[in-house]
C-alpha cells in the first residue's frame, strides 16, 4: 500500500512493451516513462512509472487508452 510520494508503478496488462506504449504516447507530445528507465538489470518492460502531480492533465486518459492501443 503506498504511503505517500509522487510516483505510481503499474504493471500493464499480458506482454504489452512499456517502452512501445511511451513511444506512442511521444506521438502526441505526452512524455512517459517506462519501467526499464529506471531499472539497471532491464527486467520491468511491462511496468509505467506515472507522475501523479501531472495526473491532472485532461486530455491524458484519451492518449493512454490510444498508447496502450498502439502497443
Amino acid at each position: 500500500m503506498p504511503r505517500g510520494g509522487f510516483f505510481l508503478w503499474c504493471r500493464l496488462a499480458g506482454r504489452q512493451d512499456a517502452t512501445a506504449m511511451a513511444r506512442a504516447a511521444l506521438e502526441e507530445d505526452v512524455v512517459l516513462a517506462p519501467g526499464n528507465v529506471f531499472s539497471v538489470s532491464q527486467t520491468a518492460q511491462n511496468f509505467m512509472r506515472f507522475n501523479v502531480a501531472h495526473m491532472s492533465e485532461p486530455r491524458i486518459w484519451d492518449v493512454l487508452r490510444r498508447a496502450l492501443k498502439a502497443a
